[in-house]
């Protein structure tokens, strides 16, 4: 494994005559060294860092020097790509247009002032000290605690970054509605303490960042909720999400016409039963607004829901979405609620018949997991979809990386 790669805007180093400040600067460099970042500067001419660098912080040969646009971007290009973290620490708007378009981490350096976006949509560090403890955060999310590659022509991963049933610190035999309930509230508001919602989307932010996957999404997805009106925490975390990768669309992909009992009402046999999903095929369609409609064709899309459970949801829009003809699809839910003696996801497919645009426009019949699709998705009767198979798939959960409420506390003290 190489070193990480940790960029300054020259703005978050430019600390005047703050004396306290330009010493935690120093402390943080070398900090960092120890934790195997590789320091880089970044400005519109070398003078300036120069005068920055050398002058008013003394830390001559400590960082290397690059200038905004071309050498950046080819440092960028060198070495993204492999597992180690690409940071950048930034000041004004222009810093967030670099992150979005290299896909690197953005950290806002609250110890100076932050231009709006920047101060909206990175990861606020309060202080250079306070840097280290959150890179230091960041490198550790290295894994999910959930993930299943799914089988079938269009490639499907699903991903949970929680376990929902140790949410509450420890395993123990939760109710769905309970252990799901503390996860929302923190999503919403963060629980009456914004900085657990600012460290969840830190954990989420960072486990993307080291799976390769993400880098290559253009279209994030809100999971329609069991009402008509989506989730306004999902509805905000995919804003912020586009904000920080230049990802596609600002109107709703999926949307639900009809509202539906919410899942954790029905009872096992119900949700594990075909009839079941048919719910949201029949209430669930995609968005024929002029910005999505016929634009989802070759694209890499991620859906993102607050939990997993069955899988029903995820899996009539997994449907939806391969009959738009999209690439590739990803799908991220914060937090996975494990039944006791449950390894496998349920891989689900049907045959659908007629719109998807329309609400109740088409028909399904569980059948097989693989499709094949013929005629025209995009109008009213003009295709048809066959499946072939059906199978349970294994899926890996990785206990280390289950991500209690415990933790999130923690985390959640680097932002307060």
């Amino acid at each position: 494994m190489g070193s990480h790669k940790l960029i300054f805007s020259i703005g978050a180093l430019d600390v005047g005559n703050d004396v306290e400040v330009v010493d935690d600067l120093k402390i943080m460099c070398t900090v960092c060294e120890k934790l195997n970042f590789r320091l880089v500067v970044v400005a519109e001419n070398r003078d300036r860092i120069l005068s920055v660098i050398n002058k008013k912080l003394q830390l001559n040969g400590r960082f290397q020097i690059l200038t905004y646009g071309k050498q950046l971007y080819e440092f960028i290009r060198e070495y993204s790509g492999g597992p180690e973290t690409m940071a950048l620490v930034g000041v004004q708007d222009k810093d967030l247009e670099v992150a979005a378009q290299a896909k690197l981490f953005l950290l806002a350096a609250k110890w100076v002032h932050c231009d709006v976006k920047v101060a909206k949509y990175a990861i606020p560090a309060s202080s250079p000290s306070r840097l280290c403890e959150i890179l230091k955060k960041v490198n550790e999310q290295m894994d999910w605690y959930y993930r299943c590659d799914l089988a079938g022509p269009i490639p499907t991963t699903v991903f949970a970054l929680c376990s929902a049933n140790h949410f509450g610190g420890t395993w123990h035999s939760v109710d769905e509605i309970s252990a799901t309930s503390e996860l929302k509230k923190v999503l919403q508001d963060g629980d009456g303490d914004p900085s657990m919602k600012i460290a969840l989307k830190c954990q989420l932010l960072a486990a993307m960042h080291h799976t390769p996957e993400f880098k290559e999404v253009q279209d994030w997805i809100v999971a329609p909720s069991s009402k008509k009106k989506l989730d306004d925490g999902l509805v905000e975390l995919k804003e912020h999400l586009r904000s920080l990768t230049n990802g596609g669309k600002r109107e709703p992909v999926l949307v639900r016409s009809e509202e539906v009992t919410q899942s954790p009402s029905c009872s096992p046999e119900d949700r594990q039963s075909t009839e079941h999903i048919q719910r949201h095929f029949s209430t669930v369609n995609v968005n024929p607004h002029c910005t999505i409609k016929d634009r989802l064709q070759g694209r890499v899309v991620c859906v993102i829901d607050d939990y997993l459970n069955y899988g029903n949801t995820l899996e009539t829009l997994r449907s939806l979405l391969m009959a738009c003809g999209v690439k590739k699809i990803l799908m991220v839910a914060l937090a996975k609620f494990r039944n006791v003696k449950e390894i496998e996801h349920k891989h689900e497919n049907y045959r659908m018949i007629d719109n998807i645009y329309t609400p109740g426009g088409f028909e399904i019949e569980y059948k097989q997991q693989n499709y094949r699709i013929e005629g025209d998705i995009y109008s009213c009767g003009g295709y048809k979809a066959t499946h072939i198979s059906n199978n349970l798939i294994l899926a890996k959960f990785s206990e280390s990386s289950k991500r209690d409420r415990d933790e999130l506390k923690k985390t959640a003290k680097l932002f307060k």
